[in-house]
């Protein structure tokens, strides 16, 4: 598995534990056992479950190996960013922001913008591969928000889990056997007639403890794919409060 496969899911954590963390860096020096937090998921099924609960996000939102092989794609995007935190992580002046974002759905990291920030405008390419700054977290966290239905089947490790609620669920993770580590992110996916609609997520590249909710809703569809319309990330330990949010106004796809 590359690294970048990896990071494809795992920046989600990442985000969700850098905006959470900015005033306690000190603890994450003590990364030990102690630290870890686990997803409380329950008894693992199997293999075979989680396969079929991919299959039938696949149906839904299209095929990843499609997706993998479309040209570059457009998106216009209205983010709100309430939490404090999450602002200066992605350097941002205001709340709200207006984002255009480009990029191959095939190529991890490579973007053309424009950010709109108040009366400010920033736009350019960048390459986060090489240089991940507060806008090329902004970008990458973006579209792994809105990419997650189609990049979910490249984490080697899953397994089903009983639905809740009528919503099914399946269990990823990087490492075998699934034991809280340093090492690897845990993560739950929920879809519901398909459509991917709740991720939890452990967030370890920043902080072992975290644990943070994304939720999806509503449906935009492009050349036989179905992305979400709203995006956003919870911090279930301050009550749930919103930490960012982002709503697709328009996407297309363009020549490469």
């Amino acid at each position: 598995m590359t690294p970048i496969r990896r990071g494809v899911l795992r920046a989600l954590g990442f985000l969700c534990a850098l905006v959470l963390l900015l005033g306690v860096a000190a603890l994450v020096v003590f990364r030990t056992d102690l630290l870890l937090a686990s997803l409380d998921v329950g008894p693992l099924g199997s293999e075979a479950d989680a396969q079929h609960f991919l299959d039938e996000v696949g149906a839904f939102h299209g095929a990843p190996e499609r997706w993998a092989s479309q040209p570059a794609i457009e998106m216009k995007l209205r983010g709100s960013v309430p939490f404090t935190p999450a602002r200066l992580a992605f350097g941002l002046e205001e709340s709200d922001v207006l984002l255009t974002l480009r990029f191959e759905p095939g190529v991890h990291g490579v973007y053309d913008y424009t950010l709109q920030d108040g009366d400010q405008t920033r736009r350019g390419r960048v390459d986060t591969r090489q240089d991940r700054d507060a806008t090329g977290l902004v970008l990458d966290s973006v579209r792994h928000l809105f990419e997650l239905p189609f990049v979910a089947a490249s984490v080697p490790y899953r397994r089903g889990l009983p639905s809740v609620a009528g919503r099914r669920r399946a269990f990823f993770t990087w490492g075998d056997p699934p034991t809280a580590t340093s090492a690897y992110d845990q993560i739950v996916v929920w879809h519901e007639g398909g459509q991917v609609v709740r991720m939890d997520t452990t967030g370890r590249d920043i902080a072992p403890f975290i644990v943070a909710r994304v939720e999806w809703d509503g449906r935009v569809e492009l050349g036989g794919f179905v992305l979400p319309r709203r995006a956003a990330v919870y911090n279930d330990g301050r009550d749930g409060a919103v930490v960012h949010a982002w709503a697709l106004i328009s996407a297309e796809f363009t020549p490469k």
